[in-house]
């Protein structure tokens, strides 16, 4: 399974919600890149993908940023970088979660094996 299908195994119609928040050259970044997968599958299931590319912004960014970013993601678009970015930055941490359902499940008797 690939990283795409992965993606899209994760939320019922996220297939369709891929395809209206991201241009094919999006699409395809998704595929190569396990991190953006993974980010973009959370990102669906909690449903903060909104579907839209329609929020305009304008910033300043380090010329050697973006172009080293464009690098590691293998992509040309400064929209496609940015939005990459942001989906792994804005990736919900499922791990204070997950520690916070455990907590005080750990028996008396366990020692770390060290």
């Amino acid at each position: 399974m690939n990283n795409l299908q992965r993606t899209n195994a994760s939320k019922p119609n996220a297939s369709s919600a891929t395809k209206a928040g991201a241009g094919k050259a999006f699409l395809e970044l998704i595929e190569k890149d396990r991190d953006l997968a993974r980010a973009w599958a959370d990102l669906l299931r909690c449903g903060d993908v909104t579907g839209s590319r329609s929020k305009k912004i304008s910033t300043r960014v380090d010329p050697g940023i973006l172009a080293a970013a464009k690098k590691r993601f293998g992509v040309e678009s400064d929209a496609d970088v940015i939005n990459a970015a942001l989906a792994i930055v804005g990736k919900p941490d499922r791990f204070n979660e997950w520690l916070m359902h455990h907590k005080g499940q750990l028996s008396d008797d366990f020692e770390l094996a060290i």
